[in-house]
């Protein structure tokens, strides 16, 4: 096939299924070529068997002008025989999957000029990739590293933003060099990760799955982490989360079942639904005093736990937060706790001393019907193998203290 100079786009799907296409000739130059629109969809066979020819030559290693301002979207998607890039100086963006599967490079030069990277742009290369000496870039795209290759990447220190799943499934990479400046996403082959001083949240899915990775340090300017930040790392065996974090989200440390030990910070305010759900390796916690709530599931099915403390600066005691918590021996329930929800401690079936500090005003509902109430009387909650017994109780559905 070949393409006229005066094409200015390609719309989805153009070519789709032209099985017996193995090159696509464009009569004009790179230039040309970099400011056809294509169709966003992945389908849309650009160059194919690998192969690009510009003006009847075969294109491998690649030379964009300083006259072009802007790499449209798929620009050079699947084009496997290209060997290396060099992105002119005046080139501001490369766009969407602009490079995704050109297997053959094994080098990008990204000059200073670029401020953006697009989804998937470089997903399943494995080229180094190398920044010019003062990158302005600031942001990178959702999935922009997704299904990389390479083993090797360092985000210049320009980046403040990398977009959602921006390293997804890089399950080569074994280096990963994030700036103090940038909130982030991470990916599977990581062992080992810094976060910066100056980075102040660990986004939602950052190193979801990221299971060989065995060393986090966090950086002391962290005031939150995530959902799903180290969901199933489960080559992480212990976390210290700094003092300047105040919440822990939603799954934060879920299934991360090597997780031997966990300091957290004095001003973690909440510990999410279902943050160490799973983290079977745990066997102690200390919650800070700065703690006002332990949400749902906080510590359920956390097998290995033997012991836990529970400062006075606690409120409430989420559903199921320490369900199936078969290893915990004893409990001791504050005074400031105005509520234990449902199941909170149902299958510690090892829970044998259960003290409770101030044991006015609370009630045990038994019926799964939700109807008719059983008062625990004093006596009864003085006696740590009754108290255990209820707070085990599959029966229980809900505990709660009377507000004076």
């Amino acid at each position: 096939m070949t393409i006229g100079n005066s094409v200015t786009s390609i719309g989805d799907y153009a070519f789709n299924n032209c099985t017996g296409l193995t090159s696509v000739y464009y009569t004009g130059d790179i230039a040309g070529w970099c400011g056809i629109s294509f169709g966003n969809s992945i389908a849309n066979p650009l160059c194919y068997a690998g192969k690009l020819y510009i003006d009847g030559q075969l294109v491998t290693d690649l030379v964009i002008p300083d006259s072009v301002t802007k790499i449209n979207a798929y620009a050079f998607y699947n084009c496997s025989m290209l060997t290396s890039v060099t992105i002119g100086n005046s080139v501001e963006s490369i766009g969407e999957s602009a490079f995704e599967d050109c297997t053959g490079l094994t080098s990008v030069t990204i000059p200073d000029s670029v401020t953006s990277i697009g989804s998937y742009a470089f997903s399943g290369c494995t080229a180094e990739i190398i920044w010019g000496e003062n990158p302005e870039i600031t942001s990178i795209g959702n999935n922009a590293f997704s299904g990389y290759k390479g083993n090797l990447i360092v985000i210049p220190d320009s980046v403040t933003s990398i977009g959602d799943r921006a390293f997804y499934d890089c399950t080569g990479l074994t280096s990963l060099t994030i700036p103090d400046s940038v909130t982030f996403y991470g990916c599977t082959g990581l062992t080992s990760v810094t976060i910066g001083n100056s980075v102040t949240s660990i986004g939602d899915y950052a190193f979801n799955n990221c299971t060989g990775l065995t060393s986090v340090t966090i950086g002391t300017s962290v005031t939150s982490i995530g959902s799903y930040a180290f969901y199933n790392c489960t080559g992480l065996t212990s976390v210290t989360i700094p003092d300047s974090v105040t919440s822990i989200g939603f799954s934060a440390f879920r299934d991360c079942a090597g997780l031997t030990s966990v300091t957290i910070g004095n001003s973690v305010e909440s510990i999410g639904s279902s943050a160490f759900y799973g983290c079977t390796g745990l066997t102690s916690v200390t919650i800070p005093d700065s703690v006002t709530s332990i949400g749902s599931g906080a510590f359920c099915r956390c097998t290995g736990l033997t012991s836990v403390t529970i400062p006075d600066s606690v409120e409430s005691i989420g559903s199921s937060a320490f369900y199936d918590c078969t290893g915990l021996t004893s409990v001791t329930i504050p005074d400031s706790v105005e509520s234990i929800e449902s199941s909170a401690f149902s299958g510690c079936s090892g829970l044998t001393s259960v003290v409770f500090e101030d044991t006015e005003g609370w009630q045990v509902s038994r019926n799964s019907n939700f109807i008719g109430y059983t008062s625990l009387s004093s006596a009864d909650l003085a006696n740590a193998s009754t108290a255990a017994t209820y707070l085990k109780s599959t029966y229980v559905y809900y505990y709660w203290r009377e507000v004076k």
